[in-house]
């Protein structure tokens, strides 16, 4: 099956205090984007013949959205991506632009070679050569998924009716961003997360090969609020703040009902009902009702 890539790896989270302050010679930021990990695997013709999840579960049809079976120009080779699917946020950015995306980040294998022990840098460099040699020579195609009339508006060239216009190459696999240099986490963060309303960035160590321990580090912002518990059952607790209930894994910690706790998060999701890691930081008496 080959290696998996984590996204950013178990225990590797930063504040943006100090994620931002790594040292601008040997670290990068990319966007976090909010879906699910995609190992993305062509065969010898440079056609999607697998996705796998982080666990090896293969990634469903109806989550690929069409990406099996894309002609990307990029014989034997395994990409990693981040996809959007499995989350609130991917999803709305999928049907609010009309086709799903798979925002690329890695590379572990290309041509047939293994290039898991070259530096970040290096295999994120690949991803860039490769699209922009595709784009240049004309490898694929583009919009060979349908016909457009005198209108603009897309036809099924099999059956001239009309239908959605989903584009068939490199715009299905965006290679994310990656801020360099001096102030770049800043200017990101503000770009992605302050007026974004993102989740955060990953910080990624240019000289790191695949797999490298503590080779990519989340930088996200964390706050707590206080909240009262309404409900508990088992070790879970159902906790309202502002009028919005959320649930609460509480663990072996002593919890009752109508007890004020302090509760560390990463924002809210977009529905605004349901906390990101949301976990008990300590139970608050002084606040009691």
């Amino acid at each position: 099956m080959g290696r998996l890539l984590d996204y950013a790896g178990a225990g590797s989270r930063l504040d943006p205090s100090a994620g931002l302050a790594l040292d601008p010679s040997r670290w990068a930021w990319q966007a976090k984007v909010d879906g699910v990990y995609a190992r993305i695997s062509t065969d010898r013709s440079g056609r999607i013949t697998t996705m796998l999840h982080r666990s090896g579960a293969p990634v469903s049809h109806a989550d690929a959205g069409g990406l099996y079976g894309l002609s990307i120009g990029l014989p034997d080779a395994v990409i990693h991506a981040e996809l959007e699917a499995g989350t609130e946020a991917g999803r709305r950015a999928a049907a609010s632009r009309g086709w799903t995306a798979a925002h690329l980040f890695d590379c572990s294998r290309l041509l047939g070679r293994s290039v898991a022990a070259l530096p970040y840098s290096e295999r994120y460099g690949w991803l860039h050569r490769w699209q922009a040699q595709v784009e240049s020579d004309g490898t694929i195609a583009r919009d060979d998924w349908w016909r457009l009339d005198e209108q603009g508006d897309a036809h099924d060239p099999a059956t001239g009716r009309y239908c959605r216009a989903i584009p068939r190459d490199l715009r299905r696999l965006p290679v994310l961003e990656l801020g360099r240099g001096a102030g770049a986490g800043q200017r990101l963060w503000q770009s992605v997360v302050s007026r974004g309303g993102g989740e955060g960035l990953v910080a990624v160590r240019l000289d790191a090969a695949l797999g490298a321990r503590n080779a990519k580090r989340k930088v996200k912002a964390t706050d707590n609020i206080d909240a009262v518990v309404v409900a508990v059952f088992g070790r879970v607790a159902t906790c309202s703040y502002a009028g919005t209930l959320f649930s609460l894994r509480v663990g072996s910690a002593p919890v009752r009902v109508g007890q004020v706790v302090e509760v560390a998060h990463d924002g809210w999701y977009e529905s605004a009902t349901t906390l990101r890691f949301a976990r008990l930081v300590r139970s608050r008496p002084d606040l009691a009702p």
